[in-house]
């Protein structure tokens, strides 16, 4: 048992036979204190021992007794602490757990009470759970063992487990459907049941967060998707909801397409005119039409036609099921279904026959009136197709074609054209031969027969002409004769179908039908027999008036004989006149019997024309 404070003892001795003499006490083991009689008081807070005794008048003293006195006088102390999830201004955003933690000294807690939110009183025995969104004030308090019992304490406990709601909704001056005309506003509403609203958020189309604050516009067209959300007071993140938002900004747009034969913007004849709208938002309404300013028509989704040469203006444009009208689109329409003209000229040095004696330069020209000419083209003879930039020439012999025709911007091809020329730039040639009895070195050694053979593989040959040593001008028919020792020029010469006259060839004919002159004369004539050879001069000359003898090789001799022992040749060299003068050593002998030995010499001319002529003398052995 405890005291809750000072505790007042009183100590009663008797003795009946001596009578007592005196009593004495101790506190806590402390100092021997003398008893009169009165209360002494035992303080303190905790555990105290107090021994007592007495000693009667005959001296005997009784055995010490001790008993313990507890005090307690101060109250228990009781702490509250608090866990789960906090969130933020000290909220907690799922549970509050309530831990009460109380402290008692020296006697000890004997029970730790609470209430909630006013409630009935409880015994708190372990850590309690508050889930209840809102405001919960919890009193609590201990009772020590001594009956010490705790001023209430109270701790304000809040708790906000449940997220913030949102609500969006967009309203615009104009809608279709599930479309909005631009600007699109977007309201944003939200409430919260416990700690309240904090801030909303939201972000259109996945870009930044913005904080909502007051309603916000969407001008751009298009679908859009607000995320948004809110966040309340203690921290609680709503689940992020979505509101999609069809804003229609803007007028459609139209294209056109057009389809017909032509090129470069061009058309050949009538053109079929497409039209096709298109509206990402709300959707095309109608699309319309005028043409050449006339009456504003509405398409039917068709292509209409447009016709007739010329330049055309159609206006189009299309409107929304907003009534967005877009601006008109222009587009022109060009046909030209005339075939282009094309002119050609030529020139160069004309020839006789229809034929040019050289390049010819071609030039062509060419009209158009409405797209205008693109390109002239011509080809030679069946050759690839090559645009005229230019005058060209031509110039190479032969028959030439020329095809040329136009092409318009708008890719009308005119007829095509075909220029034929002829072309002769090269003169006949002539080649000359002559034929007789044929000597050496280009000599004839009779009357020689001149051929002459004119060619010309374009225009052909129409005259050959010739002339003899210079003589009269002739007109070649057949072969002619060249007679008459000498050397002979005989100048020849063609002229072709395209006048193209040949450059002057000539054949020389040389005749020597005469034979050379040819002398022998030996010395001595005649010689005695003897065992010792005889040298003889052999003197002489070789010449011809026409050909000439030549100094080398012109001139042989040969030495016959009769006993046929000895039969020397050579040549011999003639000096520039034809003389000529050289020795030979022969036998001097004779047979038995005879009465003489006869050496025959021979000396041959031959001229330059190959005609040979021989002369001969004699040496006699007597």
């Amino acid at each position: 048992d405890y005291f809750k404070g000072s505790v007042q003892v009183t100590l009663t001795a008797s003795d009946s036979v001596s009578g007592l003499g005196s009593t004495s006490y101790k506190i806590d083991n402390g100092n021997q204190m003398a008893y009169l009689g009165s209360p002494f008081t035992v303080a303190g807070n905790g555990a105290h021992t107090v021994s007592f005794w007495s000693r009667d008048a005959a001296g005997n003293t009784a055995t010490p007794t001790t008993i313990t006195i507890n005090i307690d006088s101060t109250v228990p102390v009781t702490q509250l602490t608090l866990a789960g999830t906090q969130g933020n201004g000290g909220w907690y955003i799922n549970e509050a757990q309530v831990t009460l933690s109380a402290t008692d000294t020296p006697s000890g807690v004997e029970n730790t009470f609470y209430t909630i939110d006013g409630g009935s009183q409880q015994t708190y025995s372990a850590p309690f759970s508050i889930s209840d969104s809102g405001f919960h004030t919890i009193i609590y308090w201990s009772v020590d063992r001594a009956g010490n019992t705790e001023s209430q304490r109270s701790t304000l406990i809040k708790v906000d487990s449940v997220a913030p709601s949102s609500q969006a909704q967009a309203s615009s001056t104009w809608s279709f459907d599930v479309w909005y005309q631009s600007p699109a506003q977007v309201y944003i509403y939200a409430s919260d049941s416990a700690a309240g609203v904090a801030n909303t958020y939201y972000t259109i189309d996945g870009g930044p967060t913005q904080t909502y604050t007051t309603a916000f516009n969407i001008t751009t067209g298009g679908v859009h998707v607000v995320n948004y959300w809110s966040v309340d007071q203690a921290g609680n993140t709503e689940t992020q909801k979505s509101l999609t938002v069809r804003v229609d900004s803007a007028a459609p747009t139209t294209q056109i397409t057009t389809a017909g034969t032509g090129a470069n913007g061009w058309y050949q004849g009538p053109v079929q005119v497409g039209l096709t709208a298109t509206d990402p938002e709300v959707g095309v309404n109608v699309t319309m039409y005028r043409v050449d300013g006339g009456l504003t028509m509405v398409y039917g989704g068709t292509p209409f036609t447009v016709s007739g040469e010329g330049q055309h203006t159609v206006l189009f444009w299309s409107n929304d099921k907003l009534n967005h009208t877009e601006a008109q689109n222009s587009a022109t329409i060009r046909i030209d279904s005339t075939l282009p003209t094309v002119q050609n000229s030529f020139s160069g040095p004309v020839g006789g026959n229809g034929y040019y004696k050289g390049p010819v330069q071609f030039t062509m020209t060419g009209t158009d009136n409405l797209s205008g000419l693109a390109n002239i083209y011509y080809r030679i003879n069946g050759g690839a197709a090559l645009v005229y930039s230019s005058p060209f020439t031509i110039g190479v012999d032969g028959d030439h074609s020329v095809d040329y025709w136009g092409v318009d911007v708008a890719g009308n091809v005119s007829g095509v054209g075909t220029a034929l020329v002829k072309i002769d730039m090269s003169a006949p040639l002539t080649q000359a031969t002559g034929s007789g009895t044929a000597g050496t070195n280009g000599w004839y050694r009779s009357a020689v027969q001149v051929s002459l053979a004119a060619a010309d593989n374009l225009s052909g040959v129409q005259t050959t002409f010739y002339k003899v040593d210079g003589g009269t001008l002739k007109t070649y028919t057949a072969a002619f004769s060249v007679s008459g020792n000498g050397s002979h020029i005989v100048n020849f010469w063609s002229v072709d179908r395209a006048t193209n006259t040949e450059t002057m060839g000539s054949l020389a004919v040389n005749i020597d039908s005469n034979l050379p002159g040819v002398t022998c004369n030996v010395s001595p004539s005649s010689a005695a027999k003897n065992s010792n050879p005889v040298t003889i001069t052999v003197t002489g000359r070789a010449t011809d008036t026409v050909s000439g003898v030549p100094i080398t090789g012109g001139a042989t001799f040969s030495v016959v004989d009769e006993y046929g022992v000895t039969q020397p040749t050579g040549p011999i060299t003639l000096q520039s006149n034809g003389d000529y003068s050289f020795t030979l050593t022969l036998p001097a002998t004779k047979n038995v019997g005879d009465s003489s030995h006869v050496y025959t010499i021979t000396v041959r001319g031959t001229d330059r024309a190959g005609n040979t002529n021989t002369a001969s003398d004699t040496l006699k052995i007597n």
